[in-house]
């Protein structure tokens, strides 16, 4: 699918919903708990990752993040990470749509 049709695609599916798409490109850092639990955070929260109990792991660069979220709370999905935008796209429609 091409990049126009992601967008419209995304829309659609997520223009009566609570939680939006936020899709951006920037840094993010990984942890692994003791339990093999891993978790991906924007750079700037890698401090979280150490609080929760996470081992901070020198994995780590810029790529393209995206997760769902609610304008205006703190309600969010866990981030996830991906070489391009169109993945962003393609991954949150297979995870959280309801059709």
């Amino acid at each position: 699918m091409d990049h126009a049709a992601l967008v419209e695609e995304l829309d659609n599916e997520f223009s009566d919903s609570f939680m939006k798409p936020e899709i951006w490109v920037g840094a993010w850092a990984y942890g692994e708990d003791e339990h093999g639990e891993t978790r991906t955070v924007p750079y700037d929260y890698a401090s979280i990752l150490v609080d929760e109990g996470y081992k901070y792991d020198t994995q780590n660069g810029i790529g393209w993040l995206c997760r769902l979220s609610a304008p205006g709370y703190l309600d969010s999905t866990e981030c996830a990470v991906f070489e391009t935008e169109e993945a962003c796209m393609e991954y949150l429609l297979e995870m959280y749509s309801t059709v």
